[in-house]
Parts: C-alpha cells; structure tokens; sequence
C-alpha cells in the first residue's frame, strides 16, 4: 500500500471523529489529558526502585502487548477490512521513521526515567521542558525553518531557570548538590534534547496511525532497545548482574508490580492521547497546554514524596514556564502569520 492508500485510510478516521467532534477542540482535551497521564506515570516511576533498564524492559513488553491489542481494537471499531501489518507496522516507504522516531524515544524514555531516580520529579519534569529550544534548533538544522529573533531571548530564559531550579554551587556558592542529582540533572537535559529531536521524526512519519507509533516504539523497545543496553550494561559493570537480579526480584512485589502495570497502562494511554491529540489539533496551539505538567509534577512531588520546592527553585520554574509558553504562543503567530 502506498503514502496516498494509507492517508485515505487515516483521513477515514479523522472525518468520522470530525462529524461528531463537540465545540471544545477533541484535540487540545486529548493533548491536556496527557500532560498530566505524564505526570501521574513519573510519580509511578519513582516510587518503583528498581534499575532503570530494567524497568525500561518489563514495561515495553507490557506495552507491546497494548500495542497489539489497540491495533486489533482499532481495526474492528472503525477499519474492518484495513491491513493489520500496516496499523502495526505503517506503511512501508515510513517505516526507517518509525525506527528512528522508537530509538528517539526509548533514550528520551531512559533518560528521564533514570532523572526520576535521581533527582526532585518536578526538577527532572522543568529540566525536560527546555526541549522546545532544542526542537527549534534541529528544526533549524535538518529542515531549513527560520528561527527569528524570539528563539534567543527564550533561550536565555530557559538557561536563567535552569541555573535557579539545579542551583550549582559555582554560581550560587555553598555546597554543592550530591553526586545523584548532577547525574540526574545531566540525565534530564539530554532528554530535552532527545526531545527536541522527536517532532523532527514525528513531521516525517505523520502519515502513520497512532498504532503504528506506539506499536512499533514498545516492539522495538522490547525486542531490541532495552535487551542490547542490558547486555551493554552487564558487560561494562560485571555486578549489574546482582542488581538486575534484585531489580527483577523487587519487580515481583505486589506493591512495585502493580505500580509498574499501573504506569504502563497510564502512560500508554497518555501516548494514544498525545499522538492523537497532535493529529486533530494544531501543534502549535496544542502544545501551549502540555506545560500544565510541570505544575502538576511539583503537586505530586509535595503530595507523594513531601519535598519541598526552594524559593529560588520556584522562580525557576516560572521563568521556564513562561519561556515555554512564550516559544509556543509566538509559534502560533508565525504559523497563523504564513497561513494568512
């Protein structure tokens, strides 16, 4: 089946959610809903402790399963007679996307999940936040769009709220903050920049269904990501294997399993949401709302884990707030700018 087949088989779906679409934009209620499934997930995650990768492999084998069941599902509520290979696996001219996009995502996954371990969720959530500037950077790069004078007063921001939010002790003297956080810090950071590169991949495979996403990112995550860093990471440090061990052992608890399940139910759902969220509604105008996570995150950082949030911190996460906001908003202008 060709790109033209398989966007009549996507737009299918997209008319019949259009007849019945309600005054408030299914989109941007979708978009929202999974900025805070996101949160609720790395509150589950943190409270697991359990080895990273490890974690990593047990919750893509839980999700590749979803990802077979929401394809069958798919294909019997709304396209009976569609092809079950392409609402797996996309159209075949998309697929090296697909597996770029996967990679993409299980080391922004890995990541973060590893800064979750380490580090304050709300800290890890805000340090993830910068990705917009790295996504306006690569967009810069690999697709030749302009980047006008707000990229740099929003970059400026960004740096501004990191240096208040992590506090390093060269800028702000006094002792400087452990081993575990620095780590998880740096941890964050790469996956905003991991992030900034998904919109890239996700601009170029958007003619693939949401199934076709989600499924091939768990597949691949479970059959090939996680398993080859695993080994990685046993050979470079022999008594891993006593911790992936434990890992798995801890991952038996009643307690830890159900959290994982829990996590892995809830964050594939929040995908689906986003994925199709971002297929019904405007990028721009959708993803000024994702930044309600970050509040969210310091809720349940207070709520679960009763740490607190410095004065210093917190103005920190206004001015990466109001930087993200500000990079989205002015976005919206210059599409709605080029559209007119």
């Amino acid at each position: 089946m060709t790109v033209r087949s398989w966007r009549r088989l996507r737009d299918d779906g997209e008319r019949e959610e259009s007849t019945r679409a309600p005054c408030l934009s299914l989109g941007l209620v979708l978009v929202t809903a999974s900025a805070l499934l996101f949160g609720i997930v790395a509150a589950f995650i943190k409270a697991i402790d359990v080895p990273t990768l490890v974690l990593q492999l047990v919750r893509s084998l839980i999700e590749w399963l979803l990802g077979i069941i929401a394809a069958l599902v798919y294909r019997k509520k709304q396209q009976p007679t569609s092809n079950l290979v392409l609402l797996l696996f996309g159209p075949a001219e998309l697929r090296g996307w697909l597996v770029l996009r996967a990679f993409l995502y299980w080391v922004f996954i890995a990541g973060w999940w590893f800064a979750l371990a380490s580090m304050p969720m709300g800290d890890a959530t805000t340090i993830v936040y910068v990705g917009p500037v790295f996504t306006a950077t690569f967009a810069f790069l690999f697709l030749g769009e302009t980047v006008d004078w707000s990229f740099y007063p929003i970059v400026a921001l960004d740096a501004v709220g990191l240096l208040l939010i992590t506090q390093p002790s060269f800028a702000f003297g006094g002792p400087a903050n452990d081993g575990s956080y620095q780590s998880g810090a740096l941890s964050a950071l790469a996956s905003a920049v991991v992030a900034g590169l998904l919109p890239v991949c996700v601009r170029k495979s958007r003619m693939c269904l949401w199934t076709a996403v989600n499924h091939c990112s768990s597949a691949l995550s479970a059959l090939v990501f996680s398993p080859a860093a695993i080994l990685a990471w046993l050979w470079y440090k022999p008594a891993a294997w006593a911790e992936a061990s434990a890992g798995l052992g801890e991952l038996l608890l009643v307690r830890n399993c159900a959290l994982l399940v829990g996590a892995t139910l809830v964050g594939f759902l929040g995908l689906s949401f986003q994925t199709r969220g971002y297929q019904l509604e405007q990028a721009a105008r959708a993803s000024v709302m994702t930044v309600l996570e970050i509040p969210f995150a310091y809720v349940l950082q207070y709520a679960l884990f009763h740490e607190e949030l410095s004065l210093l911190g917190l103005l920190g996460v206004v001015v990466v707030c109001s930087a993200t906001v500000l990079n989205l908003v002015r976005r919206q202008q210059l599409n709605d700018a080029a559209a007119s």
